[in-house]
């Protein structure tokens, strides 16, 4: 229905902001793609109890902020073989600075510190696929970022 719209045209206007590219220079089959591969990703967010009352603004949500951990080390991880192969690279040095910086940050800040780190570690990462060869690419770190970081958004906006 109407919320339904109201919501995938939320989310096409994050996907937009968080990609380099404009969906609006999509193609209308392509854009469909783009928002339905996201789509099911924000209806388990929309679904999910934990994360109703949570302002990213204020007050710490260790257990919202938890949730990176992992998507961190295994980017982390990534970058560190990549670093093996082209050590000083600076497009992989500036990923890995990102990703400890982020680490540092205290469990009781508020999310929208993680989440602004997060977005500029997709930005260096994009800046990374945009000149690295499809096989070191960091696309599946690359996918549950941007995931993590459309359901920060959409936190913000309930």
């Amino acid at each position: 229905g109407q919320k339904s719209y109201q919501t995938k045209e939320v989310l096409f206007t994050c996907l937009s902001k968080l990609n380099d590219i404009s969906l609006m220079s999509l193609n209308e089959q392509d854009q469909s793609w783009v928002v339905g591969k996201y789509w099911h990703s924000l209806e388990q967010f929309t679904s999910s109890p934990d994360t109703t009352d949570i302002d990213i603004y204020q007050g710490s949500h260790p257990s919202v902020i938890l949730k990176i951990k992992p998507l961190l080390s295994g980017m982390e991880g990534r970058v560190e073989e990549l670093l093996a192969s082209w050590p000083d690279h600076p497009a992989l040095v500036q990923i890995k600075t990102v990703i400890e910086r982020i680490a540092t940050f205290p469990m009781d800040q508020p999310i929208i510190k993680f989440l602004q780190g997060l977005e500029i570690l997709l930005t260096k990462c994009q800046l990374w696929e945009s000149i690295a060869s499809k096989t070191v690419s960091l696309a599946s770190h690359l996918s549950l970022l941007t995931n993590q970081i459309i359901e920060w958004r959409m936190t913000e906006l309930q």
